[in-house]
């Protein structure tokens, strides 16, 4: 069973300082993830951090190389008349799609939101912060929940 849990603080410093107490225990090695959520204007629009751009740039890239050297086998390394050897048509078409799938997923990765942010949005008005951390164990979750309260943390639903 997945479950996650929302410990909200006053400042940013404290959600951080949290997180990383919290990594550093016994319960971070038991973590799925553990992300700091706060509000912040810049030039008059709002945004939200944190989101990860390193899984969407993990997942594009391997996605796209895959496609990528199949399009490219069928395309230039297989046929009558194919520009280049099947092998040389794979990595070309790997090499070329994982860039390109790379850098999609580290753009699309820096500007969608996660879902339990929505969700925890109307906590963090007023320079508040929020620790969402994941766990598979509800008794570790529960646990962690108990370790992020006693460091002046709110616990919230989400």
């Amino acid at each position: 069973m997945h479950r996650s849990i929302c410990v909200v603080y006053e400042r940013a410093r404290d959600a951080r300082d949290a997180s990383k107490a919290l990594m550093r225990s016994a319960f971070g090695a038991k973590t799925e993830s553990v992300r700091v959520h706060y509000r912040r204007m810049i030039d008059g629009k709002l945004t939200v951090s944190q989101t990860r751009p390193g899984a969407g740039a993990f997942w594009g890239s391997l996605s796209m190389a895959a496609l990528g050297s199949v399009l490219a086998l069928f395309g230039f390394g297989m046929g009558e008349s194919s520009m280049m050897s099947p092998w040389a048509a794979l990595l070309t078409g790997a090499l070329f799609g994982g860039g390109f799938g790379a850098l999609a997923g580290a753009l699309v990765g820096t500007t969608e939101p996660e879902k339990q942010l929505a969700d925890a949005e109307s906590m963090l008005e007023g320079g508040r912060a929020a620790v969402v951390a994941e766990f598979s164990d509800p008794t570790t979750a529960d646990a962690a929940k108990l370790m992020l309260m006693r460091m002046n943390g709110v616990y919230r639903t989400v």
